[in-house]
């Protein structure tokens, strides 16, 4: 049900994330980019996005928000935790760190298990995972390509670019 409360769109969740991006291009030099670890992977963790009010705009945030997003969509999918690092998703976001930070990819270091749950009768697995998107912020993705293209952002732009800002924020104040 959508309600009016002082002439402002409201829904049942009062939290909500954006992205924004700049006309200028302002990819992030090797100094401030992401951290290649001695095994040649940048480590990743699943990040938490709920309810804070915060921009990011530094290229480890919005990497912990795409992987995050990553696992809230194309986890819906898979069969197994390692099924995951085959999405087209995963490719995605890897080979684009790959390529640009001279390395071999990403490392995912977060907790992932897949668990058998019951659903109305049904047997369903989900890939129970370390942190969180807001659920209407990911909801209406099925993909990681999904989201990139709901914003006309590549995968390069959103990550490295430190004009693309991830916003997140809530009703609350």
């Amino acid at each position: 049900m959508k309600q009016i409360r002082r002439s402002v769109f409201e829904t049942n969740s009062s939290s909500m994330h954006s992205v924004s991006i700049s006309n200028k291009r302002n990819y992030l030099y090797d100094e401030d980019c992401l951290l290649v670890d001695v095994d040649d992977y940048v480590h990743v963790r699943f990040g938490e996005f709920g309810w804070e009010i915060e921009s990011y705009n530094d290229a480890y945030s919005k990497l912990q928000y795409i992987v995050t997003m990553l696992v809230e969509t194309e986890g819906r999918r898979v069969m197994s935790s390692d099924d995951l690092f085959e999405t087209d998703g995963f490719k995605l976001i890897n080979d684009a760190v790959a390529d640009y930070c001279h390395c071999k990819g990403i490392w995912i270091d977060s907790w992932m298990k897949m668990e058998l749950y019951e659903w109305d009768g049904r047997k369903e697995l989900y890939l129970e995972h370390d942190g969180y998107i807001d659920h209407q912020s990911h909801e209406d993705y099925s993909c990681v390509k999904d989201f990139l293209d709901d914003y006309g952002v590549s995968i390069t732009d959103f990550i490295f670019n430190s004009g693309v800002v991830v916003h997140t924020d809530n009703d609350n104040h």
